[in-house]
This record gives structure tokens, sequence and C-alpha cells, in this order.
């Protein structure tokens, strides 16, 4: 049984965070948002993945989109 509240950890996470905030670049739009899109864009099969840093962000998003298509 995996707890739900205790995260995972592979070993490479530390050296993953360090590399992230040498970037300057602690919120969206960064090289690990980027590889996580490629990443759901391959194993999905879609044209293009988008990922949000807050649940806001995407909200907003799903209202233009909805605007768009109703």
């Amino acid at each position: 049984m995996i707890p739900f509240n205790k995260p995972a950890y592979t070993g490479n996470e530390d050296q993953y965070v360090m590399a992230a905030m040498r970037s300057s670049k602690m919120s969206g739009d960064g090289q690990y948002t980027h590889l996580c899109q490629e990443w759901f864009e391959k194993q999905i099969g879609c044209k293009k993945a988008l990922l949000t840093p807050v649940c806001t962000q995407t909200l907003e998003m799903a209202a233009i989109l909805g605007d768009e298509f109703a």
C-alpha cells in the first residue's frame, strides 16, 4: 500500500529542485514544465498539452475555451 500523503522519492528530486532553483524560473513555463508537457503529448498522443502552475489559471482557461465553443 502506498500512503496518499507520502510522496514518492526516486533519488533524482534533489538535483531537479536545485536545477530549477538555479534557473531563476520557479513558476510555470520553465524547463521542467516544457519537459512535462512534451511527455504528456507523447503519452496521450495529443497535439499540445498545457500545464498551469495554479488552479485559478486552469479555471480561467476553461472559461475562455468554453466561450469559444459555446
